[in-house]
């Protein structure tokens, strides 16, 4: 087993440093981290350069602004040509609780499955006055049925997902090409634990209005 992390990041070198932090702290590190840095004239890689880990990490930088499909599928085809067996699409600004990993895998092996995300998650609104955390909240405005960030797949599923990705760079919307085009072809399931925290805040892409006039 080969578990591998895809993450994106932009503008923030503060949130994927904390990343490489919550990843080095779960009970079942990853075995490669690819970070694809977009969108910035400048690397941020120093933002990570001081931690010691165990945990193989790739930096990949792409300067120009790409589609937000190109976000993952980038670092996705670095995941599989690495040769890894699970696949966790994280995203740079949530919380992974030191479990996550661990139970997400075992849910997927366990039920036999292609694809895994978290039903339920903890909510964290960074509204102006001041943030408001929600525990246990199920997720339902995402299309994956869970929270987007949660999901863990086998290679299989990863394989077809990065045809998909490079194939519908229209849709403008990752998690929209996972639900709709990809998920439908595989055995999924939306597990009922909790692993995650959201974090809504004004630079989200899909939910920037929850906070947006707190």
């Amino acid at each position: 087993m080969k578990i591998g992390v895809m993450t994106p990041t932009f503008n923030r070198p503060d949130c994927i440093r904390a990343l490489v932090l919550q990843m080095q702290n779960q009970s079942r590190r990853p075995d490669l981290l690819v970070i694809h840095h977009n969108g910035n004239a400048q690397s941020y890689q120093w933002a990570i350069a001081d931690i010691t880990t165990t945990i193989e990490i790739v930096w990949l930088h792409t300067p120009e602004v790409l589609s937000q499909s190109q976000w993952y599928s980038v670092p996705l085809a670095h995941l599989i040509e690495a040769g890894c067996s699970h696949f966790f699409w994280c995203d740079h600004d949530d919380f992974y609780y030191s479990n996550h990993i661990e139970n997400s895998v075992h849910a997927l092996n366990a039920g036999n499955l292609d694809h895994v995300v978290n039903h339920r998650c903890d909510l964290v609104l960074l509204k102006k006055s001041q943030y408001e955390f929600i525990p246990n909240n199920p997720v339902t405005y995402n299309p994956t049925g869970g929270m987007a960030s949660s999901m863990c797949f086998n290679r299989r599923f990863a394989e077809e997902l990065l045809l998909d990705l490079n194939n519908n760079l229209a849709i403008g919307n990752a998690d929209g090409v996972v639900a709709s085009i990809t998920m439908p072809k595989f055995t999924c399931h939306a597990t009922q634990q909790v692993s995650t925290a959201y974090v809504a805040h004004a630079m989200t892409v899909s939910t920037p209005h929850w906070v947006s006039e707190a």
